[in-house]
């Protein structure tokens, strides 16, 4: 009965059914083929750091002041000055907050069972809280849904950026000097006065003429493969190996609990279909390079937040595509 139901469909309609199936297996080798290409070419500058390290003893610690002090802050203006906020921001700042909660509380939890001390566990927390929304997560965000999905992704991570250089910042330097003097070294950071000035020229609509845009430009640009080759650089002085089972567990809330929870949280709010993908993906994302360079300047163990990110980009390629077959 079947077989003659289906011989009894128009032809046009058969066609077109093949039709759409071909487009849609094109476009998942499209997308996974952009995953790789994305993927690859980060180890490859990985590599590169750890042998640079591995070669001539580059010191780590001046490269990171570098990073911190000038390149970030180019980095966070540039980020601000160039983003198009679209009219939903504030459900999209509501979710942002929501899901950092959640998996805050849930990353605690995870970390008081295996009694971890204070360092070790504000470096799960920074390797498990912030995802690569960036030039990963939008890149993938183009490809599988187009300019309006761009649109939500870069709109989401220019949120998490505010969030990763003000709350980050805020995690990684508190100590046992209490709240006051951990507020007093976070308002010390250049990144938070750099992001504050961009969203200011841009809601100002004040247009910088190219002797000073262009350096700004140029020093953003440095960022994201400095910050590749000291993550290489950091993974090169790993001796000891005994952070590993923090650093599965960050790699496991980053890939598989984060998606988990914005998935039940997105049930919350008001978005349209797209939206939930493409927020859904971004929350599925793996850990910000740039969360390793805020780990390393304030000693929260570096080595297995450096871990984390490394693994968690490589096994994204996987998690990533299975998540996006499953939204299609």
């Amino acid at each position: 009965m079947l077989i003659d139901q289906i011989d009894s469909l128009p032809y046009n309609l058969i066609y077109q059914i093949e039709v759409d199936d071909c487009s849609r297996a094109r476009r998942e080798g499209h997308i996974m083929l952009e995953i790789l290409s994305i993927v690859l070419p980060i180890f490859i500058v990985f590599a590169c750091g750890f042998f640079l390290k591995k070669r001539f003893k580059t010191d780590i610690a001046s490269l990171s002041n570098v990073a911190f002090y000038c390149l970030l802050p180019a980095l966070v203006f540039k980020t601000f000055y160039t983003s198009h906020i679209s009219r939903e921001i504030g459900w999209i700042i509501l979710f942002a907050v929501a899901l950092i909660i959640v998996l805050l509380l849930f990353t605690l939890l995870v970390s008081r069972c295996f009694r971890y001390d204070k360092g070790t566990e504000i470096g799960l927390l920074l390797g498990s809280l912030f995802g690569n929304g960036g030039n990963y997560g939008s890149s993938i965000i183009l490809l599988a849904y187009g300019q309006e999905g761009f649109d939500w992704a870069i709109a989401y991570f220019v949120i998490q950026s505010m969030m990763t250089n003000s709350f980050g910042v805020f995690l990684a330097a508190q100590d046992s000097s209490g709240i006051w003097v951990t507020l007093k070294k976070t308002f010390k950071m250049p990144i938070l006065y750099a992001g504050l000035l961009g969203f200011l020229c841009k809601s100002l609509e004040i247009e910088l003429h190219p002797i000073i845009y262009t350096p700004i430009e140029l020093l953003s640009q440095a960022m994201i493969p400095l910050l590749m080759l000291i993550l290489g650089m950091q993974l090169a002085m790993i001796k000891n190996f005994g952070f590993m089972k923090g650093v599965t567990l960050g790699v496991c809330i980053r890939l598989l609990i984060s998606p988990l929870l914005a998935y039940f949280i997105l049930m919350l709010f008001p978005f349209n279909e797209l939206a939930h993908k493409v927020l859904l993906l971004q929350a599925a994302m793996p850990t910000a390079v740039v969360v390793t360079l805020i780990t390393l300047q304030y000693n929260r163990t570096p080595e297995m937040v450096a871990g984390i990110a490394m693994f968690s980009t490589l096994f994204s390629s996987v998690t990533v595509s299975v998540l996006l077959y499953l939204l299609q």
